[in-house]
């Protein structure tokens, strides 16, 4: 059974007339942190609620306008709601579920693991990491305790249209008995253990629309007119068969369609047994672990009002910035050149699981 999972917004409320100031979500390391650290400290990898790649779609939800109604109003919403979202919600399950044959969720776990173990030298050595094979650990399950150690967790999506894709990596840095004093504000000790916690944010390269060639056409076209011709003679004027053809030639004429976008960029992600999606995933992997261990080393302060700071362009035009406006700051960001945001999409989907509940076996009490 496919499952929809809305998909997770960072939205920061500010009452009207409050006189609290909003701070960035980061946890940046501090110095009187580091001075509490003891013994070696384990990297965990945490394994999301749903793991794998996954895909999103904008879901229409009418429910407000409707509520004014009552349940007549909430019903007839809910019956349109249900109507314009089912061809998007059927192109992600059925992409989602083709990228999950090449893609394991498994294997990015441990992909993860291994960027951050290749990239162990450039760990600050006042928070000696301890590095073994990896042990993950559930992110979202009810019976779970956040573990001590510096905690990763990855995701993986794909954009709405399927022309670009997007990795969010949250890090954060739990150690029982420490206290954390945050740096933004005059407030009580924090004994939550959580004494660090930032994001990192990587963009993929965005593959072009593709846009219906003349060519095309021209070939349907001649393909249409063929088939309606009957012994080399086109249908008559006004007859049932002209206007089916004529409907189906401006259905030729017409841009490609939502569904047929998605295809033809899926089948641009995983061609070559998925060669363009694992690059990206790989660079997106790098790109974490060499930004986390340095983020590791800042005792900056992220401003809610201020700018964003570009610590570093790559040869192909390719941005890696600090985030400096909004409950973001602070946040790490790689981003392609020319990059357009806005793309991804407000529910995301997961590939069904592979794991089928089995049956229960009959049994027949024996006759006495």
């Amino acid at each position: 059974m496919k499952k929809f999972i809305p998909a997770a917004l960072v939205v920061a409320a500010i009452a009207s007339g409050c006189a609290t100031q909003p701070t960035p979500n980061k946890k940046p390391m501090q110095q009187s942190t580091i001075d509490q650290l003891k013994g070696p400290i384990p990297l965990n990898m945490l394994i999301p609620e749903r793991n794998g790649v996954a895909t999103t779609y904008f879901a229409q939800d009418s429910s407000a306008a409707g509520a004014q109604y009552g349940l007549i109003g909430a019903l007839t919403t809910s019956i349109i709601d249900g109507i314009a979202n089912a061809s998007p919600a059927e192109i992600a399950s059925t992409n989602v579920n083709l990228i999950a044959k090449t893609i394991k969720g498994d294997e990015l776990i441990n992909q993860a693991y291994a960027a951050l173990v290749a990239n162990k030298s450039n760990a600050p050595t006042n928070l000696n990491l301890v590095f073994s094979a990896p042990t993950p650990a559930p992110a979202k399950s009810k019976k779970a305790t956040t573990p001590d150690g510096l905690n990763v967790e990855v995701n993986y999506r794909l954009r709405s249209d399927m022309s670009g894709f997007y990795v969010y990596a949250t890090a954060t840095l739990n150690m029982k008995g420490v206290v954390y004093t945050s740096p933004y504000k005059a407030s009580k000790p924090d004994n939550s253990g959580k004494v660090y916690e930032n994001n990192f944010h990587y963009y993929s390269e965005q593959l072009e629309i593709p846009v219906k060639p003349q060519s095309e056409i021209d070939a349907k076209v001649a393909e249409i007119k063929a088939a309606a011709n009957k012994n080399g003679v086109a249908p008559k004027r006004g007859s049932p068969e002209l206007a089916r053809m004529a409907d189906k030639i401006k259905q030729a004429k017409e841009p490609y369609t939502q569904k047929e976008i998605a295809d033809k960029l899926v089948s641009q992600w995983l061609a070559n047994d998925g060669e363009k999606l694992k690059a990206e995933i790989k660079s997106a992997h790098e790109f974490i672990a060499t930004q986390l261990y340095k983020d590791l080393t800042r005792f900056d302060v992220p401003d809610y009002k201020g700018a964003d700071t570009v610590i570093e362009t790559l040869a192909n035009g390719r941005v890696i910035k600090i985030l400096g406006n909004g409950v973001n700051a602070g946040v790490v960001q790689s981003e392609p050149k020319n990059f357009a945001t806005g793309v991804l999409g407000n529910v995301v989907v997961y590939a069904e699981s592979e794991e089928k509940e089995k049956p229960k076996a009959k049994t027949r009490k024996k006759a006495k």
